[in-house]
């Protein structure tokens, strides 16, 4: 958690950042894959319910990450509790909430994402570099 005073609006801002380890994200490939394509329908889940919070000038981002992934949620203090709950709503209410035509169109845009990042070999080389220094032992 991080706190400062807006000069701009004189308002406290904060942000909220919880990694989530998930200990089998890197045991296979299909496990990575399946959390990106988790994260990136959540993500269109809540965009009805987190739309009015970006006007108000709040954000929220959920995001991969090396042992899992995370959960950020950044904008005027007084609103942050109500947008993380929101998010965590979203979580739990998950697989009430999926609908197969957006997943099927979440999976072949995933699938375009994949592919145009692996024909691009200056991205290819900068995986290879960042699998090479991870501690697999952590």
């Amino acid at each position: 958690m991080f706190f400062k005073f807006d000069q701009l609006f004189n308002q406290p801002r904060a942000v909220i950042k919880a990694h989530i380890v998930v200990p089998w994200i890197y045991e296979r490939i299909e496990n990575h894959v399946c959390l990106d394509l988790f994260l990136a329908c959540l993500c269109h889940q809540m965009n009805k319910d987190t739309y009015p919070a970006e006007i108000a000038n709040l954000d929220c981002s959920l995001d991969t990450e090396e042992r899992g992934f995370s959960i950020e949620v950044k904008g005027i203090n007084d609103k942050l509790e109500i947008l993380l709950q929101t998010v965590l709503n979203h979580f739990e209410a998950f697989e009430d909430n999926l609908e197969d035509n957006h997943f099927e169109a979440l999976l072949k845009q995933k699938k375009k994402d994949y592919y145009n990042v692996l024909i691009n070999p200056s991205n290819l080389s900068y995986d290879v570099k960042q699998f090479m220094r991870r501690d697999v032992y952590r």
